[in-house]
């Protein structure tokens, strides 16, 4: 699957590139320089995991298209998350006895993380919400 859509500063956003169900992650990139994206996108989750978030990827701060931004984050992430639990919830039917309480207890946090980044795109103030 692959979407793009609008950011907001009008530029499109980079392509989402999902596998099909029973696909192998990640999917196939149709880029010439997908390792090299890949590279600067995992050095850039680290720092952000260090509480040093790259510019490029902070919230603009114009209050619309700062709604329109955690809308499209947050559906985007959203998208991995099902794959993530999908995979989980198929290796939980043929797991073993000592494997199933670590898989529920990934599959419980990965439904978490789901609805957490639901309240992340939907949030925004009501006078905000209420522009049309």
């Amino acid at each position: 699957m692959t979407a793009v859509a609008p950011a907001p500063t009008g530029v499109a956003a980079p392509a989402l590139v999902l596998p099909m169900p029973g696909e192998p992650l990640p999917a196939e990139c149709r880029r010439e320089d997908c390792e090299e994206r890949l590279r600067r996108a995992l050095a850039a989750l680290r720092e952000t995991l260090a509480g040093h978030p790259p510019t490029a990827l902070r919230p603009p701060a114009d209050e619309m298209s700062r709604v329109r931004y955690r809308w499209l984050i947050g559906h985007h992430a959203a998208f991995g998350i099902w794959q993530s639990l999908a995979r989980v919830l198929h290796a939980l039917t043929a797991a073993s006895d000592a494997a199933v309480g670590s898989l529920t207890a990934w599959a419980a946090a990965l439904y978490d993380t789901y609805s957490v980044l639901f309240l992340y795109a939907g949030s925004c103030t009501p006078s905000c919400c209420a522009r049309t």
